[in-house]
C-alpha cells in the first residue's frame, strides 16, 4: 500500500491485454461500451499518453487509496471534463462498472444484473484468443446503448480549456 510498487501502465493490444488475463491466468472478463462523444474518446487517450510519459521522466508509486488504477482512471476523467461528486466506488474495482452504469455512461435501458452478465465475454475471449479478428468477436453480443441525444461533440476550443498537455521535466544542463 506504501512505496512498495512502482506504478505502471501496461500498453498492448486487446488480444494481449484482456486475451492473456481470461485464458492463461482464468480471470473473468467484461466488456462494456461506454457512452463517450468520440473528442472526449480521443482527449482522454491523449492523457493516457501524456501520464504515460510522465511516469517515465518521474516515476511513482501505486497507492491503493491516492494513485491506483480507478482513482487514475477517474482522474483522468476529471481532466477532460467529467463532472460528480467522489464516490467509494471510485476505490473498489469490482464496483467501477456498477458505478459507470449508475452515471448513466452504460448501456442503462435494462437491469444492471442483465447488463453485467450480458457483457461478461470471458468464453469469447477463450473461443476468440490468437483469431485475427478477436476486437469483432468480444463485442458481437454486447448490448447496444441507443444513438447519444447528447449535445454534438466538444468544438475544439472547449476541449481544449479541459485538455491542457504539460511538457516533461527538463534535464538539468550543467
Amino acid at each position: 500500500m506504501f512505496k512498495q510498487l512502482e506504478l505502471i501502465y501496461l500498453v498492448g493490444t486487446e488480444q494481449d491485454l484482456i486475451g492473456s488475463r481470461a485464458a492463461h491466468r482464468n480471470e473473468e472478463g467484461y466488456l462494456y461500451r461506454i457512452k463517450m462523444q468520440p473528442l472526449a474518446a480521443r482527449l482522454l487517450f491523449l492523457v493516457y499518453l501524456e501520464r504515460i510519459n510522465q511516469l517515465h521522466y518521474q516515476p511513482e508509486f501505486y497507492h491503493l487509496l491516492k494513485n491506483s488504477c480507478t482513482v487514475n482512471i477517474v482522474r483522468h476523467a476529471n481532466t477532460i471534463g467529467r463532472e460528480g461528486p467522489w464516490d467509494l466506488r471510485h476505490l473498489l474495482n469490482g464496483w467501477v462498472d456498477r458505478y459507470l452504469y449508475d452515471v448513466g455512461l452504460l448501456y442503462n435501458q435494462i437491469p444492471f444484473e442483465e447488463l453485467r452478465d450480458r457483457s461478461n465475454i470471458t468464453q469469447t475471449i477463450n473461443d476468440a484468443y490468437r483469431k485475427p479478428d478477436f476486437s469483432d468477436l468480444i463485442r458481437a453480443g454486447l448490448p447496444r446503448p441507443p444513438p447519444p441525444v447528447s449535445p454534438p461533440p466538444l468544438p475544439p476550443a472547449t476541449a481544449a480549456r479541459h485538455y491542457r498537455p504539460t511538457a516533461p521535466p527538463r534535464a538539468n544542463a550543467r
